[in-house]
């Protein structure tokens, strides 16, 4: 399933490179908090045009991921393991483990998923590009 990842949290995510800095934990956390709180335009805001997601039902574009994130109801989520490294210079892996509480049409999601988001910063703002996640099993 598809997890993803207010006010707050859309002024970490769409904050200008000239603002106080803001920790890539702030900012993959943001786009959590937004998506548990259903602030739909903060995280649609913290996704480039040509978002990619891949998940274990398949590989998602920015209209599907917000149709299915729009859909879920996130009840809680931890973040455990986190790294970021930057792989060129405007743009930020991102690899960390999640703990989620949460349903999808009705069925549970809940469990530990192992994620990876990449954040490329254009014209002043850092977007997500691509995220993935895989359900420990």
């Amino acid at each position: 399933m598809r997890i993803l990842l207010g006010a707050i949290a859309s002024a970490i995510v769409a904050a200008p490179v000239t603002a106080a800095p803001i920790s890539p934990l702030q900012r993959e956390t943001a786009v959590w908090q937004a998506v548990q709180a259903k602030h739909m335009d903060a995280f649609a805001a913290s996704m480039s045009p040509n978002f990619v997601g891949v998940y274990s039902e398949g590989t998602h574009d920015r209209p599907r991921e917000l149709e299915i994130v729009r859909s879920q109801r996130l009840r809680s989520f931890a973040i455990h393991n986190f790294r970021s490294r930057m792989v060129g210079p405007d743009s930020m892996l991102m690899t960390y483990s999640a703990d989620v509480q949460g349903t999808y049409k009705g069925a549970s999601f809940s469990g530990r998923y192992w994620n990876t988001s990449l954040w490329h910063r254009s014209g002043g703002r850092w977007l997500t590009v691509y995220h993935g996640e895989a359900k420990e099993r």
